[in-house]
């Protein structure tokens, strides 16, 4: 309230395992959040912000799935995830800047992470998907 801004990006940063879940506890019996409670969740927020995220960024490894982009496909405009292993986002953020429509922000994560993957000679897949593509 104190700083409106005109768009939000969400960074996930955990373990994650597509369709089998993310964010695993590892002092609760390995319990993790579920797809269904991660749809819960940012419901919730949407309701109570009156908004969806502009950008979800899965920063973990095997959630770029279009089964996983799916369950979010209401709550959010674009999913930026790897389908294979994922390393850490930080250093993509740094292009990041209020003149960036949500598109260019997506985009611009997931080519950064190319970029360095590449600089790298390390294989890697990363996805921007436009969620409002995927129908029913």
């Amino acid at each position: 309230q104190r700083a409106p801004s005109a768009h939000f990006a969400l960074i996930l940063d955990d373990h994650g395992s597509g369709l089998g879940g993310l964010a695993w506890d590892d002092t609760s019996n390995e319990d993790r959040i579920t797809l269904p409670e991660l749809k819960l969740a940012l419901s919730t927020a949407a309701d109570q912000t009156q908004r969806k995220i502009d950008v979800l960024y899965m920063a973990m490894c095997l959630m770029g799935m279009l089964e996983d982009a799916y369950q979010v496909r209401d709550l959010a405009d674009y999913y930026v995830a790897s389908e294979h292993l994922q390393t850490t986002y930080q250093d993509y953020l740094n292009g990041f800047s209020a003149d960036l429509s949500p598109q260019q922000a997506a985009l611009g994560l997931a080519s950064a992470y190319a970029a360095e993957m590449t600089a790298k000679g390390k294989a890697y897949t990363i996805s921007a998907v436009d969620l409002s593509k995927l129908t029913p």
